[in-house]
C-alpha cells in the first residue's frame, strides 16, 4: 500500500483502512449460520384481476340458501379485554337475494325457540321468545341506530336481550349475498395485490410451526372526489388452496372495519363452479359482537324455492298486548 497514503491518514486512519481492506479478502468479514425461517406454502395459484372478479361474481348464481345451523354469539369489549360467549344454539337459516333473511334460534336438545330474526330487504324484525324477556323489535335496514341504542342501554329489558340486540340482517346477508362486481362500472375501482402473512400451522401429532401463506386481495374502492377514493370491501383469496375465498372485510365511510368475515370448511354444490363455506365467522367490532355459523351439510339446499312470507315476522297473537314492542324508527317505545 502507498506509504504516502499512510502518512496522510495517520495511525488511526491507517488501521481502519487496513481492516476495511481485510474485510473484502475474508468474504466481507461477515460470520453467518443457518437459521430456520417460516416456510412459504407452495405451490401458489396465479390469477388475473379478471379471474378473481369472475370468481366473486360466480356467487351471483347463489339465489337462495337454507340449512340447519349451529350458532354461537359472543359479546366483546376489546378495550378491557373481556367478552361473554354464549352457549352454542341450534337454528335454521334462510337467505334469498337481494337481501332477505330468516334466522331461527333454538335452545339445544330441548329445541325451544329463543329468538327469530327476519328481513324482507327493507325492514327487519326481531322476536325474543323467553317469557321473562319477550320483546318485539323492528326497524329499517338502511338506518343507523347508534344514538337510539345508546339511549336504550338504560333499559334493563333491552340489555337482557344480549348480543341479539346488535344483529342486523345485512350483517348476515353481506357474508354470502354481496352485490355483483362490475369492473366497467365507473362508480367502482378495483385493485389487486399480493399479501404474505406469517401464520401458525399445526399438523396432527406435530408441534405448531410458522408458515408463510400468500393471498390475493381484491379491493373495491368508491371514488369520492378528485384524486380520492373510499375503501369499501376487501376479498381475500388463498393462493395455497386453489384461490378459495377465505376472508372478506367491509369498511365504513371513515375507513373503519365494520365487518370481518372469515370462511372455512367448504361444501361442493352440484352443477356449480363455486364452493359454499359451511363455517362462517362474522365479527362486528363497532357493534361489539361476533357470531359463528356452522351450516349443516346434510340439510343444505341451494337455489330452492322460498316463500316471500318467510321474511316477515309478526308478534304471535297468543302473546297479547302486554308484550313490549320497540320500533327503532319511533321514539318513546
Amino acid at each position: 500500500m502507498n506509504a504516502g497514503l499512510f502518512t496522510r491518514l495517520g495511525k488511526g486512519g491507517a488501521i481502519i483502512l487496513l481492516m476495511w481492506g481485510a474485510s473484502f479478502t475474508l468474504g466481507c468479514g461477515l460470520v453467518s449460520r443457518e437459521v430456520k425461517v417460516p416456510q412459504l406454502v407452495a405451490p401458489l395459484s396465479t390469477a388475473t384481476p379478471e379471474d378473481l372478479l369472475a370468481r366473486l361474481n360466480d356467487f351471483q348464481r347463489l339465489r337462495t340458501l337454507s340449512a340447519r345451523v349451529a350458532i354461537q354469539f359472543q359479546t366483546e369489549a376489546p378495550e378491557v379485554g373481556f367478552g361473554r360467549r354464549y352457549r352454542t344454539a341450534d337454528g335454521r337459516l334462510i337467505l334469498a337475494r337481494p337481501a332477505r333473511v330468516r334466522l331461527l334460534i333454538q335452545a339445544p336438545v330441548v329445541k325451544t325457540t329463543i329468538a327469530e330474526l327476519a328481513s324482507d330487504g327493507r325492514r327487519f324484525q326481531l322476536l325474543v321468545y323467553p317469557e321473562d324477556h319477550r320483546l318485539f323489535v323492528e326497524g329499517s335496514n338502511d338506518r343507523n341506530y347508534a344514538e337510539r341504542e345508546e339511549a336504550l342501554q338504560r333499559d334493563p329489558q333491552w340489555r337482557d336481550v344480549g348480543s341479539l340486540r346488535h344483529v342486523r340482517p345485512q350483517h348476515l346477508t353481506e357474508a354470502l349475498l354481496w352485490d355483483p362486481v362490475n369492473a366497467a362500472d365507473s362508480h367502482l375501482l378495483t385493485t389487486i395485490e399480493e399479501f404474505r402473512q406469517i401464520e401458525q400451522e399445526r399438523a396432527p401429532g406435530q408441534k405448531p410451526r410458522s408458515i408463510i401463506r400468500s393471498y390475493y386481495i381484491v379491493s373495491l374502492l368508491e371514488p369520492v372526489g378528485p384524486n380520492r377514493a373510499r375503501i369499501r370491501r376487501k376479498f381475500w383469496f388463498d393462493r395455497t388452496r386453489g384461490l378459495l375465498l377465505v376472508r372478506q372485510q367491509v369498511f365504513g365511510d371513515a375507513g373503519e372495519i365494520r365487518s370481518e368475515i372469515s370462511y372455512e370448511e367448504f361444501a361442493t354444490i352440484p352443477n356449480a363452479s363455486y364452493l359454499i363455506p359451511t363455517e362462517i365467522r362474522i365479527a362486528r367490532p363497532y357493534d361489539r359482537y361476533s357470531v359463528r355459523l356452522g351450516l349443516d351439510r346434510t340439510s343444505l339446499v341451494v337455489n330452492g324455492e322460498v316463500s316471500d312470507a318467510l321474511f316477515r315476522l309478526e308478534k304471535p297473537a297468543e302473546w297479547g298486548d302486554s308484550v313490549r314492542v320497540i320500533d327503532l324508527d319511533r321514539r318513546g317505545n
